[in-house]
């Protein structure tokens, strides 16, 4: 008579799911961006409280911007604190972007000098990522600078996965719907006029109308809009329920806060959100952006 091993069976079956879990865990690639207000405004509650909210999304990689007072050290001790032993920081002054992640960072190029705020290149896996913030003040300028990255993203070869991602301070031309407006117009208008120095030209307004050429030459070197794949519904970026009273140059409820794929990508991302929750609500001004990808 043959006896069956309940126990071991039992043992197979689980070690059976556990492998499958596991299979479909690494069958996505989860990534959130986040503009973090001047890093953190250097307050250890608000860092403590991110570091709490940030485990329930477990992303595999984080991009930042605003990372004010940030040096390498702490950047990496943040990382650790969820999970990532890796990071990268653009710089220890100013406005620097940052990214941490589970897998190592390779491959890594920063630029400075002529951006203003700047960005990085990375390679993580089999991923080229580029985490940039345009200039604030002008469209010229951020003009300029995306057309430099995007030149270097064209002498990569297209069948590679290749994302730009941050705060491109810049409007979409999809979003004229909510942006050319007679009253944000008026606003923007107004809001020009009281800059100073080398403000007074190409702040925001193109011959009285919003310029949207930053954002169009992304969508024109054949990269695609992460936001609208996955969503029908306009959602802001910027500012935050706590930062509302906040009127910059747009106005208020804009969406300058992008995650960009090429072609190779654009048919893997399974969800993107624009996270609008009780911590995002009042621990930057910006709202963060969290996507997932097939693998």
């Amino acid at each position: 008579m043959a006896f069956i091993n309940i126990s071991r069976i039992n043992l197979i079956i689980l070690l059976l799911l556990f492998s499958n879990e596991i299979s479909m865990a690494q069958q996505t690639l989860k990534i959130l961006n986040y503009n973090v207000y001047e890093g953190f405004q250097n307050d250890s509650l608000q860092k403590e409280t991110f570091k709490a909210w940030v485990k329930t999304f477990d992303a595999d990689i984080i991009t930042f911007q605003e990372l004010n007072g940030f040096t390498h050290n702490a950047l990496e001790d943040l990382g650790h604190s969820y999970g990532h032993p890796y990071a990268v920081l653009q710089k220890e002054q100013g406005y620097p972007v940052g990214i941490t992640s589970k897998y190592p960072i390779t491959d890594i190029e920063k630029r400075s000098d002529d951006f203003t705020l700047g960005y990085v290149y990375a390679r993580i896996l089999d991923y080229h990522l580029f985490v940039i913030h345009l200039n604030p003040f002008q469209y010229t300028k951020r003009y300029t600078q995306v057309n430099s990255i995007l030149a270097q993203a064209a002498r990569i070869p297209k069948k590679e996965k290749i994302m730009i991602m941050g705060d491109f301070n810049s409007a979409s031309p999809v979003d004229s719907f909510v942006m050319d407006i007679p009253e944000r117009l008026r606003h923007a208008a107004g809001y020009e006029k009281s800059r100073t120095g080398e403000y007074d030209d190409n702040y925001i307004l193109n011959e009285g109308k919003f310029d949207y050429s930053v954002i169009s030459s992304v969508h024109a070197a054949g990269f695609f809009d992460a936001f609208y794949l996955k969503n029908r519904i306009y959602a802001s970026t910027y500012s935050s329920e706590k930062y509302s009273s906040r009127n910059g140059p747009f106005g208020r409820d804009i969406r300058i806060d992008y995650i960009w794929l090429n072609k190779t990508l654009r048919d893997r991302c399974i969800r993107f959100d624009v996270i609008k929750d009780e911590v995002t609500h009042s621990l930057s001004d910006h709202y963060p952006l969290f996507m997932e990808l097939k693998r």
